[in-house]
Formats: C-alpha cells, structure tokens, sequence
C-alpha cells in the first residue's frame, strides 16, 4: 500500500516530506568491488545521510590510483541527475560533491576502476540514499 506525503506549513510555505524509499536488501553502502579496488570511507561510513542544505561531499581513501564517478537519482521521479556529482582526487584521497537541486529522497550511486584496467564500465561500488530536508 502506497502512502501520500506529509505536506507541512513551514515558514509560510508547503513542505512535502518524501517518504523515505525501500531498496533490497544490500543494495545499500559497499558493493563487492569497493574493497577489492583498495577503496575506503573516511566520511560517511553510513550509507544513509541526512542533510539540511543541497550539498554532501563524500570522502574516500584508495590504496591504489582509482577513477570514480558517481550518479544522483531522485527517487521519487527516477530522474538521473549526473551533472550534480563532481568528484576529485588529491593524493589517495577521492572527494564526491553531491548536490541536490531540491529537497527529497536521492540515490547516490558509486562507480569505480583502477586506472590500469582499459574496460570502459565501471562497476558500482558504492550506494547511498541521501534525504535533503532543505535545498
């Protein structure tokens, strides 16, 4: 059974509260080839983050030279947002900057491959659902 959102007034205004979305089991956090890849958190350790502005960035360590990209999905529209990931890497530290072009439930998808693999898919290697209560 689907449930409707809470609509609140906040500050002279309707705030639509998503429900937060359900995902099958171990979809969310590290996917089989983020530690194979040499990667680890060094923020977010938890797969789900809650946020009260439109920007988290995510750092990661990698014991070997790694490229990541991510992609940002509302969930409630299925919409595919990767121009709102931007990510860097200085020293063995990978940085993802998410940013959300509104408030609601977003999945934030991971991909990584050792820059000595020629493949042109990246795997996913990470999940994260992202509840933005301010944008």
């Amino acid at each position: 059974q689907t449930q409707a959102p809470s609509i609140f007034q906040f500050a002279n205004r309707n705030v639509i509260m998503s429900k937060k979305p359900e995902f099958p089991k171990g979809y969310l956090g590290q996917q089989g080839k983020f530690q194979e890849f040499g990667l680890s958190t060094i923020s977010h350790g938890n797969p789900e983050i809650n946020i009260d502005n439109n920007e988290v960035e995510i750092k990661l360590r990698m014991t070997k030279p790694v490229k990541v990209t991510g992609n940002l999905i509302n969930t409630s529209t299925l919409k595919e947002l990767p121009e709102y990931v931007f990510s860097q890497t200085k020293g063995d530290t990978v940085i993802i900057l998410a940013s959300l072009p509104q408030t609601g439930y977003y999945k934030l998808q991971l991909y990584a491959l050792p820059l000595t693999d020629d493949s042109k898919t990246l795997p996913g290697v990470y999940n994260y659902v992202i509840n933005c209560t301010k944008a």
